[in-house]
């Protein structure tokens, strides 16, 4: 079994630079690279059988792509409803503008935000 995975090694059917596995498996190469910085989408499609979509772009370049998907976005979402998370800022007001006699230690529990998160935003 051995001497079958050597021979097929030996063939240099890849060009990937070479290292010994381990001792138990001495003599026997592996690769360093990944499949999937070495072969095509094609290639890996014709050998596993497993099926990659080319993307989505209609054959335009990515920055052209991103161009218009962000002019789509503008279109759809004027105020940016879609962008980031909450403001801790924001979070940390809101909970004192709710509880006015508020500790800080209670904002932290109640809100989830670390200690010096809170600390940073309180007035």
């Amino acid at each position: 079994m051995i001497e079958k995975l050597r021979r097929s090694f030996r063939k240099g059917q890849e060009t990937a630079p070479l290292f010994l596995c381990n001792r138990k498996f001495r003599g026997i190469p592996c690769y360093i690279k990944r499949l999937s910085t070495i072969a095509s989408r094609e290639w890996i499609e014709d050998n596993t059988k497993v099926t990659i979509p080319a993307n989505k772009r209609n054959y335009r370049k990515q920055e052209v792509h991103l161009a218009r998907a962000r002019a789509v976005q503008d279109v759809d979402y004027p105020n940016h409803e879609w962008a980031g998370r909450p403001n801790a800022e924001q979070t940390v007001r809101e909970w004192q503008e709710s509880h006015p006699a508020g500790k800080k230690a209670d904002c932290i529990r109640e809100t989830g935000l670390s200690k010096p998160t809170v600390y940073k935003w309180w007035k």
